[in-house]
């Protein structure tokens, strides 16, 4: 069964909800295709709630049998599209009327995304747009939506228009959804599909491990845009050196002399953001023998 938030598209023939059931959902984008056909069932009712569309493109068609009805709570939800619309509406529905629907205010041909090191690139294109104020963009990474930025929109327009969103505050190591919000003019909102990121693991960092002695060298021979620790640590597991940098250029250099440190078993480890290299060595001080 659908949930809250849900985006959903129906590109089939489909009955929902079952006979004598009711739905009621919130924040939902429910899409019928131009090969969707959504009946609604005898004495069902289905309440969508603030922050919903039903969008229902040409070719797509939702119907009800009788003693059903579809209800939107307040103007805030939005009937959109080309497509046949016959659904009694609820008796406190002032806002949709069966057979009506309104075109798209925005036509977005396109909302794709690319992963990258450092940051998220969105980009996204309209063929029309009407009364468009602005895109609001919205990310998702644990359990609620929140507004990450503004892109203006065209106003009213039958061209293509072209748009990009840099997010250089997201984590790409973990997993993050995406959607737009569109707002018209007169403060009308309608939220796009929703699309979502590829997890980026960073390769390990690459470098040269050098011990002589008592004295250790790591010399790094790449460049890593994240925050590094080395530490070594004593066959106890406990850290007896440790080192922080912010990022990693070739040409860095970590040294230490042990010399001060009893002979043994140690272990150096090069810890990044989503990954950890670990070298192993032993000691032999002679002057702690």
């Amino acid at each position: 069964m659908p949930k809250d938030g849900d985006d959903i598209f129906i590109t089939g023939n489909v009955e929902l909800p079952f006979q004598n059931n009711d739905i009621s959902l919130s924040n939902v984008r429910i899409t019928v295709t131009s090969t969707g056909y959504w009946t609604i069932k005898k004495k069902c009712d289905v309440t969508l709630g603030a922050g919903s569309a039903l969008i229902v493109e040409s070719g797509g068609a939702v119907e009800g049998t009788h003693g059903n009805s579809i209800d939107v709570i307040g103007n805030s939800g939005n009937l959109l599209g080309n497509g046949v619309y016959n659904v009694p509406r609820a008796a406190n529905d002032q806002w949709w009327n069966a057979g009506s629907t309104s075109p798209l205010p925005v036509t977005l041909v396109e909302f794709i995304l690319e992963t990258l090191e450092d940051r998220i690139n969105l980009e996204w294109s309209t063929a029309s747009e009407t009364n468009n104020d602005y895109f609001e963009v919205e990310r998702k990474m644990d359990y609620d939506w929140e507004p990450i930025g503004q892109v203006g929109g065209s106003g009213s327009t039958n061209e293509m228009h072209y748009y990009e969103f840099q997010d250089f505050d997201v984590n790409v190591s973990k997993l993050a959804y995406y959607r737009l919000k569109q707002v018209d003019f007169d403060g009308k909102e309608i939220v796009s599909h929703i699309i979502k990121s590829e997890v980026v693991v960073t390769p390990g960092h690459e470098y040269n491990f050098v011990q002589n002695g008592s004295l250790v060298t790591l010399n790094f021979i790449d460049n890593h845009k994240e925050e590094t620790i080395v530490q070594v640590l004593n066959a106890n597991g406990s850290v007896v050196v440790e080192k922080e940098y912010n990022e990693i250029t070739v040409g860095q250099r970590f040294e230490v002399d042990l010399s001060e440190f009893e002979s043994g078993w140690y272990v150096v480890g090069i810890i990044g953001t989503d990954n950890a290299h670990f070298e192993k060595m032993i000691l032999v001080n002679r002057f702690n023998n």
